[in-house]
């Protein structure tokens, strides 16, 4: 060895120990940034793919509860409907119709309003029957209106259970 560091002068010795070490402290660098990058990259996919995984689970989510909606509301719809063909069995077409007054107090109800009492001597008389045809209607309505609220309420709770991890 004695020779080799005899052979070449000590600033150029001093100069290929500095390049030496520049060199292994560069390619260490390199090794672990391309590591650092390889892990960053990975752990994007990995979120990517688990927001994938909930976006396609929320949207079976979604179908399946308006499937349910859809099915539920058509029972609503055909039992209304079968309510009303009864409206001529439980009431007669004999019975005496309701007053004007009625049917203003009636449709302002229907309306959520206050009735207007000066239009009650401008409304005629109402069948009894109609009045038990509109109030099925209504009802059926609610009924609806029943069944997309707790079909809204299960969609909600089970996209909170996706999205949190349930």
């Amino acid at each position: 060895m004695s020779v080799l560091t005899n052979a070449i002068p000590a600033p150029y010795r001093w100069a290929a120990y500095a390049l030496l070490i520049a060199g292994v402290f560069g390619y260490g660098w390199l090794r672990g940034a391309n590591s650092v990058q390889g892990d960053w990259d990975a752990d994007v996919l990995r979120a990517q793919k688990a927001s994938l995984t909930k976006q396609v689970q929320s949207e079976k989510i979604t179908i399946q509860t308006i499937t349910e909606y859809v099915d539920r509301v058509k029972v609503v719809h055909v039992k209304g409907d079968a309510i009303i063909k009864e409206v001529p069995i439980y009431v007669k077409a004999d019975n005496t119709p309701l007053s004007g007054g009625f049917r203003v107090l009636f449709d302002a109800a229907a309306r959520n309003e206050i009735p207007d009492a000066s239009t009650i001597a401008d409304e005629a008389p109402i069948a009894v029957a109609d009045v038990a045809s509109a109030t099925v209607a209504n009802f059926t309505k609610c009924h609806e209106q029943r069944e997309q609220l707790i079909a809204l309420q299960d969609w909600i709770e089970k996209q909170q259970q996706n999205f949190n991890g349930g």
